[in-house]
């Protein structure tokens, strides 16, 4: 949605804003997806609240998620690091 605030002067509003934040993390699932959608589990590690997830996609990218969770119920996740290696 585009509201003009001058003559001539358009300027986005929190909805468009929002919607481009959403394609920008729909895009980077989908980037994920591609590069470790077949990927096998290498090492799992967890401590109280975090759990560190290694991954090897067999073309040599390693792809090291880190999940932090909510200590209470329902234990949602709070967090989500992820660093790609070659």
């Amino acid at each position: 949605t585009v509201k003009e605030s001058g003559p001539g002067t358009p300027s986005t509003t929190p909805e468009v804003k929002a919607a481009d934040n959403l394609e920008a993390k729909v895009n980077m699932f989908e980037r994920l997806h591609g590069d470790f959608g077949g990927s096998k589990i290498t090492s799992i590690k967890s401590n109280e609240e975090i759990l560190k997830m290694a991954l090897d996609n067999g073309s040599g990218l390693i792809g090291i998620f880190q999940l932090k969770f909510d200590k209470n119920k329902p234990y949602l996740i709070d967090g989500l690091g992820i660093q790609a290696e070659n």
